[in-house]
Order: C-alpha cells, then sequence, then structure tokens
C-alpha cells in the first residue's frame, strides 16, 4: 500500500508520491497540484476546503478561517457559523481532503502518509500534527522538518551528495532559515532559527497600508470584506512586481476607494524593516552553526513567498550568489516529504537517506538562585537548541533548601533565561530525606520522535527515576478521545466536487462583480444570472459543460482586470539592487 508525503502548510497544503523513480505532486480536483489551507462553513453548515474556501474568505470572512497552523498545540477554538473546532480538526479537514485527492488520482486506498512540520516546531505542535493525521485517518508515524524535506528535494533533484545548503523557507505567515549539510547518504539539519510571524502576508500588509496611507484612509477600520479586497490586491501588486518596474492598485468600490502606483523601489523601502528581520534570523543561524557565510555552497529557496523578486534580489545581495530553484518554490517541501516516501516504503528505485534532526529548542530545567535578586526562577538548559538527535545530555543539582523532603523538578523548552517566559512541559516529584545535601544528577535523553525522557538520581542515595515528559499544556489524546474526534469530523460532509466548483466559481463571480463597473459589471450580472439558471440542470455532463463555460468566461474578465497572473512566471535576475542593506555599524 502507497505511503504518501504531505507538506502541510500555513498558505498552501500539498501531496506528492515516489513512484516510476521520481516524485509526482499530486493535483486537486481543481488540477492544482497546491490546495488552500482554507475552511469555510456556509449557511447550510456545510463544508467546504481549498480553493473554494478561499475565494469566500472575501465574501464570507466571518465563516472561513486562514493561517490555522500557527495555533496548532494551543487551546484555541475556532468558530465558523455556529460550528466549534480545534486547530487541530481544522487541519484534519485539510489533510482528509488531501487523502482523498492522493487516493482518487492513485486508485488505492490511503492509510499511511509522512507529514513535514516546521523545525521550530514544539512538542505540543508536533503531537497536535500527529493528532490531525489520526482524526483525517491516517497512520503518521514520522514527522519531517521541513528543512530536511526542501534539502532531500535539493540533494535529489540537483544530484548533490555533498554540499551545505542554506534553506531560506518565507511563506505566507512564517520565516524559517535552516542550514544542512549533506554528505555521503547523510542530510544533516546544523542549525535552525525562524519567526513565526514573519511571511508575504506582512509584505501584502506593507502595501494595502501604504494605499490606505495614500488615499486617506484608516486601514485598520476597513470592514473585512473591504480589507480583503485591498489585500488581494495587494498581493497581486507585490507579484506584479516580479516583472514590472511598476505596478497599479486602482479601486473604485462602494466600501473602499484609491489609486496607488507603486514602484519597486518604493516597495523596498516601505518593506525595509521586514528585510531586516529577515537577516536577523539568517545571522541567527550563521551564529549558531559556526558557519561563515561564503561557507555556503548552495541556497536554496522555499515557500510561496520566495518566489517574489524583491525577495530573490535581497537574499543575492545578501550573499552574492544566486539562490539555486528546484522548480516551484512552494512546491519543494512537498517533494521532499514525497522522496522521504519513498524511501519509508524501500524503494529499490531510490537510495536509502539517512536523515538527521536537531532539537530545535533548548530543554533544561527550573532553578533557584540564592545569591541573585531574583526571587523567581530561572532557566537551567541541559540540551541546547540546535543538538542532533538523537542525544542524551546531563546536569548536576542540589537541594536550594536543605530542611526540605522533596524536590519538584519542572522541565521547560524555550531560551529564555526567566522560566515563565518558556514552554514548561512537565514536572517530576523527586521524594528525599531531609537530613542529606540532595545532589542530583538530571539526564536528558531526547529521541527523533520527539520522545523526551528524563532521569533522575540521586547521589547520596543512589536512587534513579525514568519518566517520559509529556506536555502539560497538550497532553496526548487517548485513543478514546481520538475516536471521537474521528466520529465528530465524520459527520462533517466535505462539499462534492461539482458542488465545490460550482461555490467557487459563483463566489469568484461576486468578487469580480465587486470590482467592476458600467458595461462589464452589467455583462457579468447576465451571465451570473445566467449560469445560476443553467447549472440547475440535472445532467451531469451539462453541469460540466456550464462549469467550463462559465469558467472561461470568468477568466476573461479577470484578464480585463489584469489579475491573470501566471504562477509559472519566469524571473530575471537583473543586475542591480535599490536599497542598500549593509550593517550600518561596519561602516
Amino acid at each position: 500500500m502507497a505511503i504518501i508525503g504531505i507538506d502541510l502548510g500555513t498558505t498552501n497544503s500539498l501531496v506528492s508520491i515516489w513512484r516510476n523513480n521520481k516524485v509526482e505532486l499530486i493535483p486537486n480536483s481543481f488540477g492544482n497540484v497546491l490546495t488552500p489551507s482554507v475552511v469555510s462553513v456556509d449557511e447550510e453548515g456545510n463544508i467546504y476546503v481549498g480553493e473554494v474556501a478561499k475565494e469566500r474568505l472575501i465574501s464570507n470572512p466571518e465563516m472561513t478561517i486562514a493561517s490555522f497552523k500557527k495555533f496548532m498545540g494551543t487551546n484555541k477554538r475556532i468558530t465558523l457559523n455556529n460550528n466549534i473546532f480545534t486547530p487541530e480538526e481544522l487541519s484534519s479537514l485539510i489533510l482528509k481532503r488531501l487523502k482523498k485527492d492522493a487516493e482518487e488520482y492513485l486508485g488505492e486506498e490511503i492509510e499511511e502518509a509522512i507529514i513535514s512540520v516546521p523545525a521550530y516546531f514544539n512538542d505540543d505542535q508536533r503531537q497536535a500534527t500527529k493528532n490531525a493525521g489520526k482524526i483525517a485517518g491516517l497512520k503518521v508515524e514520522r514527522l519531517v522538518n521541513e528543512p530536511s524535506a526542501a534539502a532531500l528535494a535539493g540533494r535529489t533533484l540537483f544530484n548533490k551528495n555533498e554540499t551545505t545548503m542554506l534553506i531560506i523557507d518565507i511563506g505566507g505567515g512564517t520565516c524559517d532559515i535552516s542550514l544542512v549539510e549533506c554528505f555521503d547518504n547523510v542530510v544533516s539539519v546544523v542549525a535552525v532559527s525562524g519567526d513565526n510571524s514573519l511571511g508575504g502576508n506582512d509584505f501584502d500588509e506593507v502595501i494595502a497600508k501604504h494605499f490606505c496611507f495614500r488615499n486617506n484612509l484608516d486601514y485598520n477600520k476597513l470592514c473585512s470584506e473591504a480589507k480583503g479586497i485591498l489585500l488581494k490586491n495587494a498581493e497581486l501588486c507585490k507579484l506584479k512586481l516580479s516583472f514590472e518596474e511598476s505596478a497599479t492598485i486602482d479601486l473604485n468600490l462602494s466600501n473602499i476607494k484609491g489609486k496607488l502606483v507603486l514602484t519597486r523601489q518604493e516597495f523596498v523601502q516601505l518593506s525595509s524593516e521586514l528585510f531586516l528581520k529577515i537577516k536577523k534570523v539568517i545571522q541567527r543561524v550563521l551564529i549558531d552553526s559556526d558557519f561563515e557565510k561564503d561557507e555556503i555552497e548552495d541556497i536554496v529557496l522555499v515557500g510561496g513567498c520566495c518566489k517574489t523578486y524583491i525577495i530573490q534580489k535581497f537574499i543575492q545581495h545578501l550573499f552574492d550568489k544566486i539562490p539555486l530553484y528546484v522548480g516551484e518554490p512552494n512546491q519543494i517541501v512537498g517533494m521532499g516529504v514525497g522522496i522521504y516516501a519513498g524511501i519509508k516504503t524501500r524503494d529499490e528505485d531510490i537510495k536509502e537517506v539517512l536523515l538527521t534532526d536537531i532539537c530545535p529548542f533548548s530543554l533544561g530545567v527550573a532553578v533557584i538562585n540564592k545569591e541573585s535578586s531574583y526571587e523567581g526562577e530561572i532557566f537551567s538548559p541541559i540540551i541546547e537548541r540546535n543538538t542532533v538527535l538523537p542525544t542524551s545530555q546531563a546536569q548536576f543539582y542540589m537541594k536550594a533548601y536543605k530542611e526540605r523532603d522533596k524536590i519538584i523538578l519542572s522541565i521547560y523548552q524555550g531560551e529564555n533565561r526567566l522560566v515563565k517566559d518558556n514552554l514548561k512541559l512537565g514536572e517530576i516529584l523527586i521524594p528525599m530525606p531531609k537530613d542529606i545535601e540532595g545532589h542530583i544528577k538530571v539526564t536528558f535523553t531526547y529521541d527523533i520522535n520527539g520522545i523526551l525522557e528524563v532521569e533522575t538520581e540521586i547521589l547520596e542515595l543512589n536512587e534513579k527515576i525514568v519518566n517520559v515528559i509529556l506536555s502539560d499544556s497538550n497532553k496526548r489524546l487517548s485513543e478514546e478521545e481520538i475516536q471521537e474526534k474521528i466520529s465528530k469530523m465524520k459527520n462533517i460532509k466535505i462539499e462534492s466536487d461539482i458542488k465545490e466548483k460550482i461555490e467557487y466559481l459563483i463566489s469568484l463571480a461576486n468578487s469580480l462583480y465587486s470590482q467592476t463597473t458600467g458595461s462589464l459589471r452589467h455583462k457579468l450580472n447576465i451571465e451570473i444570472d445566467n449560469f445560476l439558471i443553467n447549472i440547475k440542470t440535472k445532467n451531469r455532463q451539462k453541469r460540466i459543460e456550464f462549469i467550463e463555460q462559465f469558467s472561461n468566461f470568468l477568466n476573461d474578465i479577470t484578464n480585463i482586470l489584469g489579475q491573470n497572473l501566471n504562477d509559472n512566471l519566469n524571473f530575471s535576475l537583473n543586475n542591480y539592487w535599490y536599497f542598500d542593506f549593509r550593517d550600518k555599524d561596519k561602516e
């Protein structure tokens, strides 16, 4: 039985498989390999996932949710038209859709998947991802860090067995930078760093806010629909600047009016703070890895935001080197997990590769320094971040107060000095006689699957206690809880392909209607009415024909509005740069 690879992304997700000695990206019912990570519920309670849901972000923002990946591993509850979901349940809907697409494409049932996660994902977030897979009906034995998957794709497709790669992954909402070494049959992550609140959406917002500034509008006071339309046009403007010197946003709608002509140079200057944030993340990776930038042999761009000309030029400027491309940047991770799925099935056409991961966060315990003026607990790392896994590390401690007959050992994950600013994973109660100093050896053993084993030894008594630590804030779901969630999600019906396409076209048509005026709007209104009448036929073939005709008509309207931007643009790299990113303190 086939094993699929899934890139469960913040903005888009995709599914892949290794077969016929190559990795294949599996298309969805719309023929696209990228499925938007968006879920929407309509007035009747019907669930839409992917393209239709993305289109409803503008027309029905209160019933639609995107970018919920950033809430994975939290207790957040999201309400969509009186339906309450957890982030892992929403993710399971995306996974369920990808599973269905794969089964229809391959003509067989799928039971197991390899899923990619950001390298910086903590224990809560990783377990939530596995829970989402279980709820979707998938066995998920292995999570693969996104930089490992990207490096595996680069190594395989470029046929580079030995190289040092910097993986720059900038998606819609996150920025992850990783340094990876490839040698022999090993792909080894050396260091990672990231900013989970920095991505392509921030660049869109910069343009949208500048539009408001130029047209005397208050961005924060725009209604949801107006803000959605503006952000969509800002994204199109950003993409257009990838192949033109300037781009225009011209809106004349009932809820938002104005015009902005934006040049590349202006865009770079407006986005300077975002570029400097990206640079800071890159610098942290280089510092943690002890590598100089000249030692980086290859730079691989990952994530949809890296398709933009400005980002590419910025990276080229920083390293004085043109980055490598493996197909489309937002498909690289998906290709990598597909390759790894082939390795896991022991496909004889692909060479066995060992992926070594790292501990993305430091792991340690809370301690008290009686000599310090600070009365709270501080963090004592035992396993430092970027330590190669599996690993076992130990530190020695003693009782802070001799008269106590027990110690509560609190386990934390993070990088902050004060434990209150880190993530608490759990705690261990250690009974101890009052009449001893209480010297303790604490050993952390952390494996490739993110399981943390803590061994404590009271040296005076030669007594050992071994515990497996699970996070307090998001303990693993029991089998009973998993089954309850599976039953709940089974009762939720994702709409059929034809109904999805109809809903998508109607939502797109309504969006285009709000952006047109005069004769074009009148023509659009007539065609919408005709489509709604024709689509009522029970003849399946006729419905398919009407869908195709209306789709072609809407594409023509989109072209007229100048919004038909090909995802496979051939970005040229010109020999100039508008903005000086040199460090001020080095001048």
